[in-house]
C-alpha cells in the first residue's frame, strides 16, 4: 500500500516518486487485465476518495491557524478557472451527468464553451454546481481561507485563495499517478478541459470504450494539453 503522506511532498526525493509509484499501481490493480468503463470508473472513484482523506490528514496537520471559508453558494472558484481533467475524470463526470438525467441526447441545454475569461463553468447553475457529487480534482483542491481574495480573483483575474503548497502538490501527486498508469496502458494521457470536451463527451459514452482500446482524442472536438512544467516532469520521473 501506497504511503499517502509521501503524497504530500514537491520533490523528486525517493519517498515521492516511490510514493506516486505505488499510487499508480494501486490505482492500475483496480483496472484489472481486461479494463471497462465500470472497472475505470471505480478506479476514479477511489482516487476521489484518497484525495478526502489526505485533504482531512492536511487540514489536521498544517491548518491549526486559520479554518476553511467555503460554504455552499460560494461560485467565485466556478468562475475564470479552466477546469482541466484527466480522460478518467471527463468520462466519469460524463457519465455521471447522464445517468442522473442531468442532459440527454438532444437537448436543448448545450454545455457550450466559456466565451469569456469571467464566464462562469457551464455546470454551475444559480451559483451551485450541479455535479457537485462527481467534480474533478480540478475542483476539489481549490479551498479557501479568504472569501474576499475569492471575490477579487473572480473580479480582477488576479490572486485568489491561498493555500499552504501541500494541497496542491497532493492533488498533482494523484494525478501524476493516474497519468503513469494511463501510458503504460498505452492510453492517451493528456489534460482536457471540462467545457471544451464535455458536450461531445456526454453524447458519445462510448467514447470511454474506444479509449481504452486505445483511440486517441480528436484535437478538433478537444481542447488537449500535454503534461507540462513542474508537473510534466514528475510525470516522467516515475513513468
Amino acid at each position: 500500500m501506497f504511503e499517502i503522506a509521501g503524497l504530500f511532498l514537491d520533490d523528486k526525493s525517493s519517498a515521492h516518486l516511490d510514493a506516486v509509484k505505488s499510487l499508480s499501481e494501486y490505482l492500475d490493480t483496480m483496472l484489472g487485465e481486461k479494463p471497462n468503463a465500470t472497472s475505470l470508473f471505480a478506479m476514479q472513484q477511489q482516487a476521489y476518495e484518497i484525495h478526502t482523506l489526505g485533504v482531512a490528514s492536511l487540514e489536521r496537520a498544517v491548518m491549526t491557524d486559520r479554518s476553511f471559508d467555503c460554504k455552499g453558494g460560494c461560485d467565485s472558484c466556478c468562475h475564470a478557472t479552466d477546469v482541466g481533467l484527466t480522460p478518467s475524470e471527463l468520462f466519469y463526470l460524463a457519465n455521471h451527468i447522464v445517468t442522473e438525467g442531468l442532459h440527454k441526447k438532444g437537448d436543448s441545454h448545450v454545455i457550450q464553451p466559456r466565451q469569456q475569461e469571467k464566464d462562469p463553468c457551464p455546470l454551475l447553475k444559480d451559483g451551485w454546481c450541479t455535479v457537485y457529487e462527481a467534480r474533478p480534482m480540478s475542483c476539489r483542491y481549490i479551498l479557501s481561507t479568504d472569501v474576499a481574495s475569492c471575490l477579487r480573483r473572480r473580479e480582477t483575474l488576479i490572486g485568489g485563495a491561498r493555500l499552504p503548497p501541500p494541497f496542491s502538490h497532493f492533488r498533482s501527486s494523484i494525478a501524476a499517478a493516474q497519468f503513469n498508469m494511463f501510458r503504460k496502458r498505452g492510453w492517451d494521457a493528456r489534460w482536457l478541459v471540462l467545457d471544451h470536451s464535455m458536450q461531445k463527451t456526454v453524447e458519445d459514452l462510448p467514447m470511454v470504450t474506444r479509449w481504452l482500446s486505445g483511440e486517441r482524442f480528436s484535437e478538433k472536438i478537444h481542447k488537449l494539453e500535454e503534461p507540462n512544467g513542474t508537473f510534466g516532469a514528475l510525470v516522467d520521473a516515475i513513468s
